[in-house]
């Protein structure tokens, strides 16, 4: 049987799909709004320490909490909680609120939500499909995101034409979607914590693993670092709107522009014989080389064609 024929399956995979769109949609018509409001960069820097602080702090609890309990719940949960939010920001747009710091707590809020179901949806699919059928699944749950990846934030951009609330809105209703998605999955987990265990010393067991698998903490290390010291997402909105000016559907095209790169790039290696794929050490730090390259060609650039293609560059 063809793993999209598993009934369950499709509904996660269904619910992953427009979690990542609205996740997109969200940052492009948050990050317009706010810059357009102020005029302030550094409303920017807020609104992104807004919604890292809570993933950076809840994470490790939320792995704890999907190993304890149903998976379904708390991607229903979450999801209630993003479709809020979403609510929250149509109300806050259309009343035309000027105070940002409402909008930095429903970021906030969106972020403790994230925080929560990211642990949990990663570790459910495993059990959705048989296990000969797996490998089939991982393949269409990342094609699915790399697809939402690409059309949120076009998508996203063009439905602000119609107005701040009307991109809040379908947030909202996607959020909706993917919740009732999560609840009738019919699959049930057990738990899976040993008896006796607190969840303190299962995130300290988390950590010792990682800091024990050289691959593995070098490839987080080197990525954390390249992404901390050189990410622009934040900034975007106020670069769409003042240097090239290209409005909110701009602002779209450009945070689809990296998530081309990254898939055409996917792809280019897929579909590379494996005796050809470069040494995967060396490649990571060339690859890390060139996304710092591109940030500053980015930073140089006062032409949308070139930022564009700057952006693919550190996408791919």
């Amino acid at each position: 049987m063809h793993v999209l024929k598993l009934r369950d399956y499709r509904l996660y995979l269904g619910g992953r799909f427009f979690a990542a769109m609205s996740q997109q949609m969200l940052a492009v018509a948050i990050g317009w709004y706010l810059y357009d409001l102020t005029g302030d960069p550094l409303t920017l820097g807020y609104a992104g320490l807004a919604v890292f602080l809570p993933i950076a702090i809840f994470t490790l609890p939320g792995g704890d909490v999907a190993d304890r309990h149903d998976r379904r719940r708390i991607l229903a949960l979450a999801h209630l909680v993003q479709a809020g939010c979403s609510a929250i920001l149509v109300w806050l747009a259309a009343t035309r609120t000027v105070d940002p710091w409402p909008f930095y707590a429903v970021l906030a809020l969106s972020g403790t939500a994230r925080a929560y179901s990211a642990p949990a949806v990663q570790s459910f699919a495993p059990f959705l499909v048989p296990r000969e059928q797996f490998a089939e699944s991982v393949a269409w749950s990342s094609s699915a995101n790399r697809i939402a990846t690409i059309l949120g934030p076009a998508l996203g951009g063009l439905i602000y034409l119609l107005g701040a609330e009307a991109a809040f809105a379908a947030c909202l209703l996607q959020s909706l979607l993917v919740s009732a998605s999560m609840i009738a999955i019919r699959t049930r987990v057990a738990p899976a914590v040993e008896k006796g265990s607190t969840a303190f010393s299962r995130a300290v067991a988390g950590l010792r693993f990682v800091r024990r698998q050289p691959v593995v903490f070098g490839a987080i290390s080197l990525d954390l670092f390249a992404v901390m010291l050189g990410t622009i997402s934040a900034v975007l909105p106020g670069y769409a709107h003042d240097v090239p000016d290209v409005g909110p559907g701009g602002l779209g095209a450009m945070r689809s522009s990296l998530a081309l790169g990254a898939v055409a790039t996917a792809l280019a290696l897929a579909a590379m014989p494996a005796q050809r794929l470069p040494h995967a050490g060396k490649a990571m730090f060339i690859g890390v080389g060139i996304f710092g390259a591109a940030i500053l060609l980015f930073g140089l650039s006062t032409s949308f064609a070139l930022s564009i293609a700057a952006l693919a560059i550190m996408g791919a």
